[in-house]
């Protein structure tokens, strides 16, 4: 069974973290733009800018599916669930923070800032993620984190949320041989 890490209370005081972080970025150049990388950093990037907003900011928030630009794509990964990508903005010398669930490989985040290049050119791209698990196979490193979590060999860190999972929030530690949560 699933270990759970993180609960809902965790998670919300994350977002409070997140959101105090970014309000004190002082490289904004023409702006904020949050972009989620889809699915649940599309929430997350929601929740953020929702935070961000009650302390008077008014950031532009976007969602990203970066798997057109993926390394691997030759192969048809993840053809099956290619999400809608909504940046309705120019980013050009705004500063952009790019929002996922789960940082591993850095493949993603490769790929994600790829894709941003094809809406302008930010002044500065930030990465936030909730947990950070290590593994990297690129280096790219996050500048907003929640948590680090090791995991061992053949587990997972699952992020479940509210509204994309239909479920309370928590961050789950899944081991090899594990039930999803």
């Amino acid at each position: 069974m699933a270990t759970k890490l993180f609960d809902e209370e965790w998670i919300g005081t994350a977002f409070n973290r997140f959101a105090n972080t970014i309000a004190d970025e002082k490289n904004r150049g023409d702006g904020l733009a949050i972009i989620g990388i889809q699915t649940r950093g599309a929430e997350m990037a929601d929740r953020i800018s929702e935070a961000l907003r009650a302390k008077g900011e008014e950031p532009l928030t976007g969602y990203l599916d970066p798997t057109m630009f993926r390394d691997d794509l030759h192969t048809g990964a993840g053809l099956k669930n290619i999400k809608p990508t909504e940046i309705n903005f120019d980013i050009t010398n705004r500063a952009v923070i790019l929002v996922d669930d789960v940082l591993l490989t850095g493949r993603s985040v490769r790929a994600a800032m790829d894709g941003l290049l094809h809406y302008g050119r930010p002044s500065c791209i930030r990465l936030c993620v909730m947990v950070d698990r290590g593994g990297r196979e690129l280096p790219i490193q996050p500048d907003i984190v929640g948590a680090h979590v090791d995991v061992p060999k053949g587990g997972w860190v699952r992020v479940k949320l509210q509204k994309t999972d239909n479920r309370q929030d928590a961050v789950y530690l899944v081991g090899q041989g594990d039930e999803e949560p």
